[in-house]
């Protein structure tokens, strides 16, 4: 499962249920094409939709939570990112001397995350944040 993206995970589950993509998106409350998109990794579902997911498959959400990371990390992290002048400026203000004791502490992946946390939806936000709060609990709970 590790090499495997969402899109493919939830295909093959959803085969494995001989469902289609129109009564898994009616189940949704989706477009069967807003559920296409899911299946061929060209989007990732919000969390209220992994966990329908979870609830439909009978499958952990954690999992699938941990799969649409993976699948965002490696599907998306090669494209050039969509705002490459905006996150180039903010990197730089963020380098400036007057803000560098600021962030003089932050490395480069903790610069780009509060650049692309502030330019998404306070919804989003919240999910970002539910998403790091439930990878938190799972890193600390006892084995």
């Amino acid at each position: 499962m590790t090499n495997k993206t969402l899109g493919q995970y939830l295909k093959n589950i959803r085969k494995s249920f001989n469902y289609t993509q129109e009564f898994v998106a009616s189940q949704l409350d989706i477009s069967r094409q807003a559920y296409c998109h899911y299946e061929n990794d060209r989007a990732i579902p919000t969390n209220d939709t992994i966990y329908n997911l979870a609830s439909l498959y009978n499958v952990s959400a954690e999992m699938l939570i941990e799969l649409s990371l993976q699948t965002n990390n490696s599907t998306f992290r090669d494209e050039p990112a969509p705002y490459k002048a905006e996150l180039d400026s903010f990197l730089e203000y963020m380098d400036m001397d007057n803000n560098n004791e600021r962030y003089k502490n932050l490395t480069n992946r903790e610069k780009h995350a509060i650049y692309y946390f502030n330019n998404i939806s306070t919804t989003d936000q919240e999910e970002v944040l539910e998403i790091m709060q439930m990878k938190l609990r799972r890193k600390n709970r006892p084995i």
